[in-house]
């Protein structure tokens, strides 16, 4: 069991739903300063990272790749488009769907932010072995 801290009661800090909430909230942060500090926000970044997995996808597919609602998905393309980070085009294989791509430099903005993801995870889990990190995710992935 876990040692009483200063945020919480000894039966707060053995509930793991209370130290997941922690965690949450502490690792969103950072993450959406780092973000912030590069001019992107997390729902850039999932965008982003969602073409940089798919290829040219349309908006649907990318908010569920992103796990982002429609709405959020429209606005964030918008702002990635203002911004020449994205183009859309017509879908070849249905002419009433547009195709959201990359444009090189929403690629070269998103190896910008992997690296900076990465370091937030270094940040978020400075306190953990490679193995245990690991073992987190994999944990993690087991609930979600």
């Amino acid at each position: 069991m876990r040692t009483m801290n200063s945020y919480a009661s000894p039966r707060l800090a053995n509930l793991a739903t209370w130290q997941l909430s922690r965690a949450a909230a502490r690792s969103h942060r950072v993450l959406h300063e780092h973000l912030a500090a590069e001019g992107a926000s997390g729902y850039e970044y999932r965008v982003l990272a969602a073409l940089g997995d798919l290829g040219p996808a349309s908006q649907a597919d990318l908010g569920r790749a992103a796990a982002l609602d429609r709405r959020d998905v429209t606005h964030t393309v918008r702002d990635l488009h203002a911004r020449k980070l994205v183009i859309r085009r017509a879908d070849p294989d249905d002419s009433r769907q547009m195709l959201v791509e990359l444009t090189t430099a929403g690629a070269a903005m998103l190896e910008r932010l992997d690296l900076v993801v990465d370091e937030v995870q270094d940040v978020v889990l400075a306190g953990l072995t490679p193995a245990q990190r690991r073992t987190l995710v994999h944990l993690l992935d087991k609930l979600s």
